[in-house]
């Protein structure tokens, strides 16, 4: 049992009392109260009321890997999990795991200090955007590791529209742009033998909830707070369902199959 089993009874926003929540864990009334305090001090503002229980009232703005793990549908994307609280760059760290990890381990950061796109250059990575890494090792050809990128980039789109109604276009082949302004960016990495893909790394930068008045005006960049005129939940939208078929970390973008 740990705090992610009692955050499942309150993500609804009800009400439900810790003997409930006791009763059906099998715990004990006071082992509830302890996971309520580690969600606390998470940053989650929990009402306790001696008739009606706890309530959830408001989420932090934080990443967390109780909450992304406990929504996720996917077998092996995403299962191995690790979220930082400030990084160089998703990428550096994930390139320098790739060969020992799993295929499907996610990089996430709160911050990156020197995030970069395409050609090198720089990506802002300020609190309060999504900025992740997938490794993957898929068994297929060089010639084909472009669909990668592709694959992520239009589940992203399917994403956008699914949950926020936004439109999002795809500028070949790293960029997402809604009304023509940056929402996203895309950098793939490869370490790679003469004939085979060993790995690949996608990194993900996309303005959640970012002020888009604090990039360069030379970007021309927006975030999903701004076009949506309030926040989104982060971590919902990292394992989000879209038609049966994960928005992010459940993109099928190596068919489903790891590479052992």
């Amino acid at each position: 049992m740990s705090a992610r089993d009692i955050l499942s009874f309150l993500i609804s926003g009800e009400w439900v009392s810790g003997e409930e929540m006791a009763k059906r864990l099998a715990i004990s009334r006071a082992a509830v109260w302890k996971q309520i305090q580690v969600l606390r001090q998470r940053g989650y503002e929990i009402s306790a009321s001696t008739k009606k229980g706890y309530h959830l009232t408001k989420m932090p703005d934080l990443l967390d890997a109780d909450r992304i793990s406990g929504c996720l549908k996917t077998k092996w994307l995403g299962r191995d999990l690790r979220i930082l609280a400030e990084v160089s760059s998703t990428n550096a760290v994930a390139l320098s795991l790739a060969r020992d990890c799993p295929s499907g381990t996610v990089i996430l950061a709160e911050t990156q200090t020197q995030g970069r796109g395409r050609l090198s250059r720089p990506w802002a990575s300020p609190p309060g955007g999504i900025w992740m890494s997938l490794i993957l090792k898929p068994k297929m050809p060089l010639n084909h590791v472009y669909q990668i990128n592709m694959a992520a980039s239009v589940a992203l789109c399917r994403a956008f529209s699914s949950m926020f109604g936004l439109e999002a276009g795809i500028k070949w082949p790293n960029d997402l742009l809604i009304r023509e302004l940056k929402i996203c960016g895309i950098l793939m990495e490869v370490g790679a033998q003469v004939d085979r893909l060993d790995y690949a790394v996608v990194g993900l930068g996309i303005n959640a909830n970012n002020d888009p008045s604090g990039f360069p005006a030379e970007w021309r960049s927006t975030s999903l707070a701004a076009e949506l005129c309030h926040d989104i939940d982060r971590c919902e939208l990292i394992s989000a369902n879209d038609c049966g078929e994960t928005a992010l970390l459940g993109t099928n973008v190596c068919g489903g199959k790891s590479k052992k």
